[in-house]
């Protein structure tokens, strides 16, 4: 076995173990967590190392090579400001609050300090991340000035030496669970939830995993909850139980109090187990086709997504647009390009790239059920019964062209 075929194994792993779509990160991450493999196994085979990864230890060493805490405290101040104002309302009882995933404890930490600087003082948040060494970080809870991104530190953290680390009282607000956020027992181990901060997530699932995650979102979100996403996670416009607030600058979610309309999704990844301790369109020449995107250099869709999740959506679509002359037949990048459109308000250029999808990809599942949500809000109850009927059939196995897309 040579090495791309052990580096296909291990994104195939990632894939399966936690829904991510390898290209999000690239290469050049994924190599470096084969090399971190290799080197606590020296003179191990490939084949020998192909398979340890179906080790459930080993699967967790590769996701915690793999997923690297990016996030700081109080990012995207609006959505806290906001939270801060509704913390009264939100509910008489003990607020609980989900932050899925909760990384190195910096968003837990804020939302509990927002709380409590607001006066609410019967809530606990509950922050939950599949990576150990993330984990790790959140309960040590010390954080040195990158976590700040050049802004002071807010009252509820303390300088201790050359690190800052929060109160105590805030502390007790907060337990943290190491978990995969795609297991089907994620909705039995934590309580139901009046507000869920899930940022930046979704953005780097592949698309059946990403409708998974929807699904899990509506399970964990009470009725009249609201759940704060990423800029490029326009949730309400792809499931009609979820309406998108008018709160300023600060992007959040409502779930409907009314039930939402079923779909039909079979879809479910099965994680491996581990222990847990606790555009616009440019006019061009005809480009290269590409047959097999994995031959692709990554940048050009590697940048979509890092854009994507700092918000920049219009700087996403030109990229996006730009990678899918060169690889029309990605059917990932069509799914994500869609989804930028739907964040910029261009419902028509999103219904079009996600009719590209099931041209490709008949059955997949994300697409149809976006298509299906689109027919009903726009009252297309004939085309929305279509999507339903196919969602209902089992996934394809592969990429199935069809003559007439949708």
């Amino acid at each position: 076995m040579n090495e791309s075929a052990l580096l296909a194994s291990i994104q195939d792993c990632l894939r399966k173990a936690i829904g991510l779509d390898p290209r999000a990160i690239g290469n050049a991450l994924i190599s470096q967590a084969m090399e971190a493999l290799r080197a606590k196994r020296p003179g191990v085979s490939e084949f020998e190392l192909t398979t340890l990864i179906k080790d459930p230890a080993v699967v967790a060493e590769l996701v915690d090579s793999v997923v690297v805490p990016e996030t700081w405290f109080l990012r995207d101040p609006p959505q806290f400001a906001d939270l801060a104002s509704r913390a009264a309302s939100l509910t008489q009882g003990t607020l609980n609050v989900l932050s899925l995933p909760c990384s190195s404890g910096e968003e837990p930490l804020s939302i509990a300090g927002t709380l409590l600087a607001a006066g609410r003082v019967d809530f606990h948040v509950w922050g939950v991340d599949v990576a150990a060494n993330a984990i790790a970080l959140a309960q040590r809870a010390r954080y040195s000035n990158h976590s700040l991104r050049g802004q002071p530190a807010p009252s509820w953290l303390a300088p201790i030496e050359s690190e800052f680390a929060p109160y105590e009282p805030l502390q007790s607000h907060i337990s943290y669970l190491r978990m995969n956020l795609l297991d089907p027992e994620l909705i039995h181990r934590l309580p139901k939830a009046h507000v869920i901060f899930s940022r930046n997530f979704m953005i780097y699932l592949h698309a059946e995993a990403r409708v998974q995650w929807l699904h899990t979102l509506k399970e964990l979100l009470l009725p009249g909850g609201v759940i704060y996403t990423g800029s490029a996670e326009p949730i309400s416009q792809f499931d009609d139980g979820f309406t998108q607030l008018d709160a300023g600058a600060a992007l959040l979610y409502q779930r409907s109090r009314a039930p939402a309309s079923k779909l039909a999704v079979n879809f479910k990844i099965k994680p491996e187990a581990h222990s847990d301790p606790t555009t616009t369109r440019k006019t061009a020449k005809p480009p290269t086709l590409i047959e097999d995107v994995s031959d692709l250099p990554p940048s050009l869709y590697l940048q979509a997504v890092g854009a994507a999740d700092r918000g920049l959506l219009s700087e996403a679509a030109a990229l996006l647009a730009t990678h899918l002359q060169a690889a029309p037949l990605d059917v990932d990048a069509w799914n994500l390009s869609a989804l930028v459109q739907l964040g910029l308000g261009q419902e028509a250029f999103a219904r079009e790239r996600w009719e590209r999808v099931l041209y490709l990809d008949r059955r997949n599942a994300s697409a149809l059920q976006h298509l299906l949500v689109l027919a009903t809000r726009s009252g297309d109850a004939a085309r929305a019964e279509q999507f339903r009927r196919r969602l209902q059939t089992p996934t394809s196995r592969g990429n199935l062209p069809l003559e007439n897309p949708a």
